[in-house]
């Protein structure tokens, strides 16, 4: 099966990028700034276009001695090349990121719209939290907080279904999903998701938002060596991983329960927004028990004026208008104990972070972001840090 998605994958690309039946058009419609020429068949049965986001990252870090240091350096955080469009009534999106040699398939699926919502088949990010929600592009810092990297699920093959109150006051959305995914990660299990959103004040100036999320996981088994049921932690960024802390990890080979939630909080007035989110889950075989908590709070303004738009059909911030300035900042923390069932907890470790970050949207498709970021490392059993991780990061974004 996995062979058969990755060869339908290659042809749909294949066929929106050299077939000669289809012509320039405007569809999908344009939104501002530079696209590729979008395509249309002769019948107009089929149409897509290509695009992508580049997300060019630069690091360089201040280690203390606890651990080895980090490698400063360039990366290729992202590199996603998109099919949008529709082929015979239907909504397709496929995404492939080819980010520093890696190459692995993001959304592969195709929707339509069924009595007040929309359904979705194939494989996408299963509706879990705000901040997980807003797209890479469009998120204030480098990189999402620990409740979206920690808790959240990863892009799943399953079927979802979402939607809004003819107001667009309140979204609703669940999916139900497998553990596995196109690119042959084999956790074997399933699990569900529900999120709820509200916004009763929704318009250009001021945004109110509150939300929750519930989710339900599966793991077949515990034994497989590469993927346990475990959660590990960096403290500054993805290139953070030699200061990576591992929270838990159950492996007795039996099937293990997680269930998770997590409550939304945001606002905006003019240029000003807040947003933060509590979460957490507990993971369970009957043998181990995990315990996790995760937690944000940030804070930005727009200093030419401008603020974040607020899109009420999916609930979610989303693409700023530019040319604009931005400044934000993020305490951020994730925590989690592993015990016996009815002992007292053999770990208890947490990891805490500061995020400051400036934007500058420079037009429609391009941003330049710097970073400064603090992390540390704790054993909360003894209140020992265990690691002090100081970065300073920067990132040119396009997105085409």
């Amino acid at each position: 099966m996995t062979e058969l998605w990755r060869r339908a994958c290659g042809c749909l690309l294949a066929a929106g990028m050299v077939n000669p039946a289809m012509a320039q058009t405007s569809v999908p419609p344009e939104t501002e700034g530079w696209h590729l020429p979008a395509l249309r068949s002769d019948d107009g049965d089929v149409t897509g276009r290509l695009g992508g986001r580049l997300h060019f990252d630069l690091v360089k870090f201040d280690d203390d001695s606890r651990m080895r240091d980090n490698a400063s350096g360039w990366q290729v955080r992202r590199a996603w090349v998109n099919l949008i469009g529709e082929i015979y009534g239907f909504d397709y999106r496929i995404s492939v990121d080819n980010a520093d040699d890696e190459h692995s398939y993001k959304s592969f699926y195709i929707r339509h719209k069924l009595g007040p919502g929309v359904l979705t088949v194939g494989q996408f990010k299963p509706a879990f939290s705000l901040d997980d929600s807003i797209s890479s592009d469009d998120i204030s810092l480098m990189d999402r907080a620990y409740v979206g990297t920690q808790l959240a699920p990863l892009f799943r093959l399953g079927v979802a279904y979402m939607g809004s109150t003819a107001g667009k006051d309140a979204t609703y959305a669940a999916s139900l999903y497998s553990l596995n995914d196109i690119d042959g990660v084999r956790a074997n299990g399933d699990g569900k998701t529900l999120r709820l959103t509200w916004a009763p004040v929704h318009d250009e100036e001021r945004v109110l938002h509150v939300g929750l999320s519930l989710a339900k996981e599966h793991y077949a088994s515990s034994s497989n060596a590469d993927l346990p049921p475990s959660m590990t932690a960096l403290p500054a960024g993805p290139k953070s991983r030699r200061s990576r802390l591992r929270l838990f990890r159950i492996q007795d080979g039996l099937p293990v329960d997680a269930d998770k939630y997590d409550l939304e909080l945001a606002g905006r007035v003019g240029p000003w927004s807040l947003q933060g989110e509590y979460g957490g889950a507990v993971y369970g075989d009957g043998v181990q028990r995990a315990v996790v908590h995760a937690s944000y709070l940030q804070l930005s303004y727009f200093l030419s004026g401008e603020g974040r738009p607020y899109n009420a059909d999916t609930a979610r911030f989303d693409t700023v208008q530019a040319p604009a300035w931005e400044l934000a900042v993020r305490y951020d923390h994730v925590d989690a104990n592993q015990r016996q069932w009815g002992m007292s907890p053999s770990s208890d470790l947490a990891v805490d972070n500061w995020t400051m970050g400036v934007n500058w949207y420079v037009n429609a498709n391009l941003r330049l972001m710097i970073n400064l970021i603090d992390g540390h490392e704790r054993n909360q059993l003894n209140d020992a840090v265990l690691d002090h991780t100081r970065a300073l990061t920067g990132r040119l974004q396009f997105i085409f």
